[in-house]
């Protein structure tokens, strides 16, 4: 592989000043970099602290800065060829949430994007996955302006379907946000991203890192009312990724709104060669969910046995309204995983009158805090059928 030194030209950007609206800017910065062979292939970035970050921002602010690029002509060029790429070894400042709609794809591969707020998200204009389709973000170490990391969603996809991200690095939000929110979508891939929240998990915070989300009030208050009908999310794979948080991954579901949107259930979730820890909360938690696949992953809380309402499980099935009639016929798949828990290291529940169907355990190792017995928790009063093959139950 060869390394090469770049200098940035210098580019100019026209500011707009009609009608009183500013021009976001993002400024771009000259750094060594490494032209990689191969587009397919992940990037991997060591774990930093926050301080760590505060300290690459100084050191980026010493650099010899390029003109200001306009957020908004970034905008424009995506809008017009349904593709922008950050260029590899170059590290951008956006002060402005970039939007995405059909058919674009944004390419960041090798590229640091520091985000002031908010990184990529859609208009949330339709419902039944019709705001948005055909999306791809692939590379980019997508990070924080501030030390304390932003507190909403970085990426947040809201009615829409078929989208792919790819190779990412995240670490813009911080424990009280959500590096990827997905409301109400459908056949989405999340494939070799490594994510990390900025500051610290406080103690009884159930926020995730990565959220599947149900349309409602509660789940999705900055969504418009008409949008807000309960949609769920269906067909969701995350594959080879890493994630940390308070929780780290949870498919969500309102508690709040009334008793029908409890009646709501997200479809297939598969989880492949994964790992998820949660600081003070569940790894991985799915609630309402028919279809479920989790496979040759490591799912840990560190949370303490103690923690309220079981929140400090491994992973955590559950259901919590009337499913539909064909919950007792769908099997879940727990293959070749290592779980890890406070209270208990896997659990299946239900608080309603709805069953869960064959329920397939083969060749996990499950923990507890609470002792061996505490390690897998699983019943045929929740379950029609279980199969427990060759899983090893644990205390730690």
């Amino acid at each position: 592989m060869k390394f090469k030194k770049i200098w940035a030209a210098i580019l100019s950007s026209a500011m707009i000043a009609s009608a009183g609206v500013s021009a976001f800017t993002a400024t771009v910065y000259a750094e060594d970099y490494e032209d990689y062979d191969s587009e397919e292939k992940t990037e991997d970035y060591e774990d930093e602290s926050a301080g760590t970050e505060a300290n690459e921002a100084e050191e980026v602010e010493n650099k010899v800065k390029t003109t200001e690029i306009s957020v908004r002509d970034i905008q424009s060029e995506l809008d017009k060829n349904g593709k922008y790429i950050f260029k590899s070894g170059k590290t951008y400042i956006l002060d402005h949430t970039l939007y995405i709609s059909s058919n674009q794809t944004i390419k960041a591969k090798g590229a640091t994007i520091k985000c002031a707020a908010g990184a990529v998200r859609n208009y949330g204009t339709k419902k039944n996955y019709n705001s948005a389709s055909n999306i791809k973000i692939i590379g980019g170490k997508w990070i924080s302006t501030s030390k304390t990391g932003y507190d909403k969603s970085s990426f947040q996809f809201v009615h829409a379907k078929n989208i792919t991200l790819k190779n990412m690095t995240i670490k813009n939000t911080n424990y009280s946000g959500h590096s990827i929110e997905l409301i109400a979508c459908k056949n989405v891939k999340v494939t070799g991203c490594k994510i990390t929240p900025l500051g610290k998990a406080k103690s009884g915070s159930v926020e995730e890192q990565i959220q599947i989300d149900m349309a409602s009030p509660s789940t999705a208050p900055t969504i418009e009312s008409k949008l807000q009908n309960g949609a769920t999310c269906q067909n969701i794979k995350i594959k080879n990724t890493t994630v940390t948080g308070c929780r780290a991954v949870c498919a969500n579901i309102s508690m709040v709104d009334g008793d029908s949107y409890k009646k709501k259930f997200h479809r297939n979730v598969v989880i492949d060669n994964c790992k998820f820890t949660g600081k003070v909360a569940e790894g991985l938690a799915l609630w309402n969910v028919i279809g479920i696949n989790v496979k040759n992953s490591t799912v840990i809380s560190n949370a303490s046995k103690t923690a309220e309402s079981h929140h400090s499980d491994g992973l955590c099935i559950q259901m919590f309204g009337t499913a539909p009639s064909d919950m007792s016929s769908k099997t879940i798949n727990l293959t070749g995983n290592t779980i890890k828990g406070g209270e208990d290291g896997f659990r299946i529940w239900s608080q309603s009158s709805s069953k869960f169907g064959h329920l397939y355990m083969k060749n996990n190792k499950c923990y507890s805090k609470n002792g061996s017995s505490h390690a897998l928790v699983a019943s045929t009063a929740v379950c029609t059928r279980i199969t427990d093959s060759n899983n090893g139950k644990y205390g730690w």
